[in-house]
């Protein structure tokens, strides 16, 4: 009698292992943060901050279930909860144990950091929730065979994306500051900004496929990019000078299958230097009182006082009054209580929606449901050298409170989930394109928390098609990405 054929059958490997950097480093600060809290919180703050802590285990568990499915899709929603995370809670509770007196100031009046946290934190509760209802059912269950990208390509296409993303990222960041420090062209500086503003997290790819650079070249990225942070930090462009940074980081973290130690302890590091480097970047505004790029040699002369500027308090508790999204905390703690909602209209939320879609800034400057228009009313002044981002918790509270900031949530989880849900058939078709596009969209979803829903949708959509013309007319071509990869994905 003839045996029964066998099926041939996939184990699934066990992704614990492979994540076990970042589900440490979380678990190790779930734990020290609760010790702290019993030692260094004053009794009348540490309703606010357990709230705080309730919304970082909140998000730490979101993200280690994501990243444990080790595929491209399951990063993009950990971009926005990261950051989500550094512009709220984390903030909070770094300045209930070291400056609990710490304050902001608008022209009206000044508030504590610390004020009605308890219904701050609740709010953010409420919203993560319905961001994940809204994310889950687009990021589906996929979970790949293997920890980092580099076993699921081509080598020799790897290889050429590796150099070619390099070098055009190179260019984009050397042509960004020559037009920053000598503007001879509104165009040509029109152009940089643009190329700047698209590119600067194709450093992600470089950090994914950095095993297929030489170390030669690795080491001439490197020092270009501390060349053109040290430039930044001058000008005080803050934000420039670490984007390329974090970029490898990412990359490098989340998608290779380097030595855990290895990652861990890269995280560990970021999270000592970070605070130092965002205060020492500071130098040249907290001494001259203005930011830019004239002056050089002004510039650089009052960059020489960093030290000073370094010894004049708490580094961690400056750079989380940095980080923090104050105006939506103001917004959520003061409406409708001394200010009025501006409330929701649906034709007129739609046409601006649209106008902001497909017409160009520099012809229609709508700014109908932004921060130009709701800040002000607070006593936020927003000039033409200066703006503070209103919050995507800001955006919709204001709009009516809880109602709309429940459908925000929905829809902000449901754009962030489409945009997952396109890189993840990108990555059953091709990994090198998924990478490509994920580069691209990476600096919009991490600051995607201090936007508003028309700026996101607005920025996604177009970086979205920038990104696919360029891989698509362009790099596949080049780099000989057939299209095809090696099966990636679990069976049912």
């Amino acid at each position: 009698m003839a045996e029964p054929a066998q099926i041939e059958t996939i184990e699934t490997p066990n992704p614990r292992p492979m994540t076990r950097w970042f589900t440490g480093g979380l678990l190790f600060m779930a734990v020290l943060l609760p010790l702290l809290f019993l030692v260094s919180v004053r009794p009348e703050h540490l309703g606010g901050v357990l709230m705080a802590y309730l919304n970082c285990l909140v998000i730490s568990l979101m993200c280690v279930y994501l990243v444990r499915k080790c595929s491209l899709q399951a990063i993009v929603p950990v971009l926005f909860l990261g950051f989500f995370a550094m512009s709220w809670p984390l903030p909070i509770i770094h300045l209930a144990i070291a400056e609990p007196d710490s304050a902001y100031e608008t022209l009206y009046s000044t508030y504590s950091h610390q004020g009605n946290q308890v219904h701050f934190q609740f709010v953010l509760l409420i919203f993560l929730f319905f961001f994940m209802l809204g994310v889950l059912p687009f990021v589906g269950h996929r979970k790949t065979t293997v920890p980092g990208i580099e076993d699921r390509v081509s080598p020799e296409s790897a290889r050429a994306m590796a150099s070619l993303v390099s070098i055009v990222a190179i260019f984009m960041i050397s042509l960004h500051i020559f037009t920053q420090v000598f503007p001879i062209s509104s165009a040509l500086n029109y152009l940089a900004q643009g190329a700047f503003l698209y590119l600067v997290g194709l450093f992600i790819t470089s950090g994914a496929l950095f095993m297929y650079m030489s170390r030669l070249a690795l080491m001439i990225l490197l020092g270009i990019l501390a060349c053109a942070a040290g430039v930044y930090m001058i000008g005080n462009a803050r934000s420039w000078a670490f984007y390329p940074f974090f970029g490898l980081a990412i990359g490098f973290m989340f998608l290779t299958a380097v030595s855990q130690k290895i990652k861990l302890g890269l995280l560990l590091l970021i999270i000592a230097v970070f605070p130092v480097v965002l205060v020492i970047t500071n130098t040249t505004r907290e001494v001259l009182g203005d930011v830019g790029f004239k002056d050089l040699g002004m510039r650089w002369q009052a960059m020489g006082q960093w030290k000073d500027v370094l010894a004049q308090g708490s580094t961690g508790a400056r750079s989380s009054t940095r980080l923090f999204c104050e105006a939506s905390h103001l917004i959520v703690t003061t409406t409708p209580d001394t200010r009025d909602y501006i409330g929701f209209d649906p034709y007129r939320f739609m046409t601006t929606l649209v106008s902001r879609l497909f017409i160009p800034g520099v012809i229609s400057s709508r700014a109908d449901y932004t921060n130009t228009e709701i800040l002000p009313t607070y006593g936020i002044e927003i000039t033409e050298t200066s703006s503070v981002p209103i919050g995507i918790i800001g955006s919709f509270w204001v709009l009516g409170g809880m109602i709309p900031l429940i459908f925000g949530a929905l829809a902000t989880g449901a754009i962030i989930g489409l945009c997952a849900r396109a890189i993840g058939n990108y990555e059953n078709v091709s990994p090198l394109k998924a990478l490509f596009v994920l580069s691209v969209l990476a600096p919009q979803l991490f600051e995607a928390p201090l936007s508003d829903i028309i700026s996101l949708a607005k920025f996604l959509l177009w970086r979205m098609v920038a990104a696919l013309i360029l891989y698509n007319v362009f790099l596949g071509g080049l780099i000989g990405d057939t299209g095809r990869s090696e099966p990636a994905v679990h069976p049912a």
